[in-house]
Order: structure tokens, then C-alpha cells, then sequence
């Protein structure tokens, strides 16, 4: 399992109110609590969607780097694992991050069960295959490190 052992608590980034309920279940939440379970480590509710905020997927790209609107459930500490299903420009990991970082994270670690491939010209992923991600932000910095 590729989860840091240092990591103190698993959370997902909620879907819309109106997948969840459409859907009978927040696939993000089963992602997470999987992940959880395999690594022997606690997973808790600690992030939720603003009302009326809407899904990443019905934006343009240019709309889906604003990121949705993320709040926090409660205070936190330590190093968190927040698990979502696709990294697609970052935007979603990177606000879920500083809302976590505010809430009291020291550090928060993203991990995606995809990547969705990327543009020609970028040289991150020359392949443009699809790839599991994980990043890391550390507290009170804004910049995502690859690990």
C-alpha cells in the first residue's frame, strides 16, 4: 500500500449533495474508507461541499481551477490522507489541502485513484496514460510537491 505511515487520519473530498443522493453513496467516501481499511488507519468526515456548489465535471476547465467550494467539518491535527477518484487539474487536491491546512492540518497528502491524461506539450506524463497520483502539502505552503 503506497499510504505514508506517518499519516494520522483518512478523508475523502465530497461529492455534491446531489450525487450523493442520486447515487445512494459518496464514491470518494468508499475510496477512502478502502484505502483506510487496508492501511490500518482511522478515517473520519472532515471535509464538506458548500451549498449550492456545483460539480467539477459540468465546468469548463478554465472554471475547474478556481477548485469547488470546500468546508471544513472539524478541527484536525496531524498528517491527513485525503483520497478522491480523479486528478484532473490539481484544483480540487490543491483546496482541499488549504482548507484542511486551516482547519489545523500540519500536513496533508492527496491521493487519486486516477489521473487523467495529460496534454501533449506537458512532460510530466510523456506517456499521456492515465496514472494513480499522489501529492503532498506541507503546513502553511501553498505549492504541492510530488512525492
Amino acid at each position: 500500500m503506497l499510504v505514508p505511515l506517518a499519516v494520522d487520519v483518512v478523508t475523502w473530498v465530497p461529492t455534491t449533495p446531489e450525487r450523493r443522493q442520486r447515487r445512494g453513496y459518496d464514491h470518494a467516501e468508499q475510496l477512502a474508507r478502502s484505502v483506510a481499511v487496508a492501511a490500518g488507519l482511522p478515517v473520519q468526515r472532515l471535509l464538506g461541499r458548500a451549498p449550492g456548489d456545483q460539480r467539477q465535471t459540468e465546468q469548463s476547465r478554465r472554471d475547474r481551477l478556481t477548485g469547488p467550494r470546500i468546508l471544513p467539518v472539524r478541527a484536525v491535527g496531524g498528517m491527513v490522507l485525503v483520497v478522491d477518484d480523479v486528478l484532473t487539474t490539481g484544483s480540487t487536491a490543491r483546496v482541499s489541502a488549504a482548507v484542511l491546512r486551516r482547519a489545523g492540518a500540519e500536513r496533508v497528502i492527496a491521493l487519486t485513484a486516477a489521473q487523467t491524461p495529460r496534454r501533449r506539450h506537458d512532460t510530466h506524463n510523456r506517456d499521456g496514460g492515465a496514472s494513480s497520483s499522489i501529492h503532498s502539502w506541507k503546513s502553511k505552503s501553498a505549492l504541492a510537491e510530488p512525492i
